[in-house]
């Protein structure tokens, strides 16, 4: 995985756009070393929206209790978090 982070900040590695922001393509990492069942890499990389969404409510309860000393744009991209989860990806 630190490899492939390397590689996208060197504007290298593959990825695809996710709800939450990037994540690896299943060929951006070296598994070789890695004994994996079948379809793990997959469930590794699957974003699901709906335990996403359910995390969202305890990231604002932890935001509120800061009230006006939160900086305005990480309620910003909390709001923007939610909407991404909101909408079809496609791949």
């Amino acid at each position: 995985m630190l490899e492939w982070i390397l590689a996208r900040a060197r504007g290298e590695g593959k990825a695809v756009m996710t709800p939450i922001g990037y994540l690896p393509t299943k060929d951006a990492l070296d598994l070789s070393a890695l004994e994996l069942k079948p379809g793990a890499i997959d469930q590794l990389l699957e974003v699901k929206p709906e335990e996403w969404s359910a995390e969202l409510a305890g990231v604002k309860s932890f935001f509120d209790q800061f009230d006006a000393k939160l900086p305005k744009e990480l309620t910003k991209q909390l709001e923007a978090l939610r909407d991404r989860l909101k909408t079809k990806v496609t791949a």
